[in-house]
């Protein structure tokens, strides 16, 4: 059987830790349920999403999610981003611009750190060393 897309939401505002999976059934998805939420299990909605169908199985992107119009939040401000702000986008962590991602990585300290820290500070520093961009502070 074919899997369908369904988007996960709580009701509090309707974008909480919004996100979609693909299961065969509404049970199913709720199953796949991993999102960080300290939403009681009465307030989770979940819904179809037949406009990801075309993305099973998944996982969806961070670009994938901003191509629907969904929007994400930056990964070191938490400004709210959408496909028309441009943002930089890093593995699944969306930025608003270089400054934000140089900020973002002066923030961790990957000595010592989990693995998923040091990660992510390895993927930060590539982007950082391998990307020359026009800002308005000149070229970086």
């Amino acid at each position: 059987m074919e899997l369908k897309a369904w988007r996960i939401t709580c009701r509090d505002d309707g974008y909480h830790q919004q996100c979609v999976v693909f299961a065969e059934s509404r049970n199913d998805a709720r199953r796949l349920d991993d999102r960080d939420c300290d939403c009681e299990f009465i307030d989770i909605r979940i819904v179809r999403a037949p406009s990801f169908d075309e993305l099973s199985p998944g996982p969806v992107t961070a670009q994938q999610y901003l191509d629907q119009g969904w929007f994400w939040v930056c990964g070191y401000c938490e400004k709210p981003l959408y496909r028309v702000s441009n943002p930089v986008i890093i593995k699944d962590r969306v930025y608003c611009n270089r400054s934000c991602v140089v900020a973002s990585r002066k923030s961790y300290n990957p000595v010592g750190a989990h693995e998923s820290v040091v990660s992510l500070c390895e993927e930060l520093d590539t982007w950082l060393g391998s990307s020359v961009t026009q800002t308005k502070e000149g070229v970086n």
